[in-house]
């Protein structure tokens, strides 16, 4: 699913960094290279370091007129497709030093004569650590392509299987009786708990780092719904775009355990959420069985009939929980841990209760006064 400002599929898989600049010459989105090789809090900066590799100055400013007219001066005729090409020397935080070679390439959009889609195709010419940075794209890109996969059967298998239904209605249903308040769904993956969120009046930012269990979201919303919804491409290890207290609720589903930090990531859902806030937090326990939990998915398919019929998408489904399965993974961190560093940072524990059959546990917590602005920590 193709969405007006963000790359095609096959430029995000890319072996080299590519950018979509928006209207206002600010980047709409990147791909899996320009995401290892300039994190979120620098990519600001970087627009103006690209366009003046092209000889256009970036006099643009929040909010004023500035970016329009740049992107004027930089498109040139709407109706005509221009190329531009420069270099650029930069510096990556993890990677050093590095040059870029760039080529601008600005295409009229077919929905209006007046739109331009503009990209910056960036061939590396030298890198400090060049070896490194491959080394890191080819792990990050299995990962991200694990999840593509998933997410052509997540939605064929999950809801019918009760204890996923039994947890996405959980988390839901914690935030069922408050005022129209504003969420943060960190891990959204296809929606399901946004949904519900939405079906309740809330206002909800759906994050997920994953594309395409964001682009399976954006296909359930329809107009009505898109007023009150936000959806977020984003490391949810670093949250620094949203002030501490941005958010009345925080609801994390299954997503800390497959993360390369989760304790970053928990640490910013906790500094994000109010003092007075609920966080709703599923993850596994530290007895966490998949093979266990796969038979009982599995008999849940038998028992509704259809098994037969969704064949495919169960295979693809239990193939993928096995490359995911949390008690293999490195960095672990289980609902036990989670509780532990929530409570340890002033928060209140109010319920606990085990799902997925045991294997899991979900837990609710407010955040007390007394948690200190640096909840969490890294």
């Amino acid at each position: 699913m193709q969405h007006n400002g963000l790359l095609a599929i096959t430029e995000y898989y890319a072996p080299i960094p590519i950018f979509k600049l928006g209207a206002d010459l600010e980047i709409s989105d990147t791909n899996i290279a320009a995401d290892l090789l300039f994190p979120a809090p620098v990519k600001g900066a970087l627009t103006g370091s690209l366009l003046a590799a092209f000889g256009w100055p970036m006099n643009r400013g929040l909010g004023g007129g500035g970016g329009t007219a740049a992107a004027a001066e930089v498109a040139g005729a709407p109706w005509e497709a221009t190329v531009a090409e420069g270099e650029v020397d930069l510096r990556s935080e993890d990677y050093g030093s590095l040059r870029l070679r760039l080529t601008l390439l600005c295409l009229p959009q077919r929905c209006s004569i007046d739109s331009v889609e503009r990209t910056v195709y960036a061939e590396i010419g030298s890198l400090g650590e060049d070896s490194l940075f491959r080394r890191r794209l080819r792990l990050a890109q299995e990962s991200h392509l694990v999840w593509e996969t998933y997410a052509l059967s997540y939605d064929q298998v999950l809801p019918r299987l009760d204890f996923y239904r039994e947890v996405v209605e959980r988390h839901s249903r914690a935030f069922s009786d408050a005022a129209r308040a504003s969420i943060l769904d960190l891990g959204a993956g296809t929606g399901n708990v946004t949904m519900r969120l939405l079906e309740q009046g809330h206002r909800v930012t759906a994050l997920d780092i994953s594309r395409a269990m964001l682009d399976r979201l954006l296909g359930k919303i329809d107009t009505t719904a898109a007023a009150g919804v936000s959806t977020v491409r984003h490391d949810a290890a670093d949250l620094a775009r949203w002030t501490a207290a941005s958010f009345d609720g925080v609801t994390i589903l299954l997503a800390l355990f497959d993360m390369a930090n989760p304790a970053a990531a928990l640490g910013e859902a906790m500094r994000v959420l109010r003092p007075g806030g609920m966080l709703v937090v599923t993850e596994p326990k530290r007895t966490f069985d998949l093979s266990s939990l796969l038979l009982h998915a599995e008999r849940c398919l038998r028992e509704q009939g259809a098994y037969d019929a969704l064949q495919e998408h169960w295979a693809r489904v239990s193939n993928v929980n096995r490359k995911i399965d949390p008690s293999a993974r490195r960095e672990r961190m289980y609902i036990e841990d989670i509780r532990e560093r929530l409570q340890l940072s002033g928060f209140s524990v109010s319920r606990e209760e085990d799902s997925h059959h045991g294997n899991c546990a979900t837990v609710w917590a407010v955040k007390t006064s007394a948690c200190s602005g640096t909840v969490g920590g890294r």
